[in-house]
């Protein structure tokens, strides 16, 4: 069953990494998507109808178009917007394949993949990456004080 469930939604996560979101982002989806998952798994135990239903039609029921199943008080508020966002997400993704468009912005192919060395896809890069600059994020806690290595440092230290 897991297997299935991994096969139906692995062109979903090629989508995803095609489309250019950052690492964190793919990450929640996957993390989500998991939850879909493991919830698809519980919820074929307790409803006999949806044990004979095929993995897609399952997870197409449990979305219903509206977002992830509600699973309040299992995960809070938070985590319930960000799943029901990954099955909207989701189900947009089936709905524009089925209707042969290729899913995303525009009719681009998407970029020719391989597997690297534990069997998971990898994108072929198009160019030599870009470096972004980076940028240290000052949180409350690092008002007067920063951090570095684990030690607190002074403003005039961190220069």
């Amino acid at each position: 069953m897991g297997q299935q469930i991994v096969e139906v939604l692995t062109p979903f996560l090629l989508h995803l990494l095609d489309q250019g979101l950052a690492k964190a982002t793919v990450r929640r989806h996957r993390d989500n998507l998991w939850t879909l998952g493991g919830e698809l798994i519980r919820c074929r135990y307790d409803d006999k109808a949806l044990a004979h239903k095929d993995v897609r039609d399952a997870l197409q029921h449990l979305i219903e178009g509206d977002g992830g199943p509600l699973m309040w008080p299992r995960i809070t508020e938070l985590e319930q917007g960000s799943l029901d966002a990954t099955g909207r997400k989701l189900d947009r993704f089936w709905h524009e394949s089925a209707a042969g468009e290729t899913p995303g912005s525009g009719n681009v192919p998407p970029p020719e993949r391989h597997l690297n060395c534990v069997g998971r896809p990898t994108r072929v890069p198009q160019s030599a990456p870009q470096s972004r600059p980076r940028r240290r994020v000052i949180g409350a806690c690092d008002e007067p004080t920063g951090r570095r290595g684990g030690q607190l440092v002074s403003k005039a230290q961190e220069g």
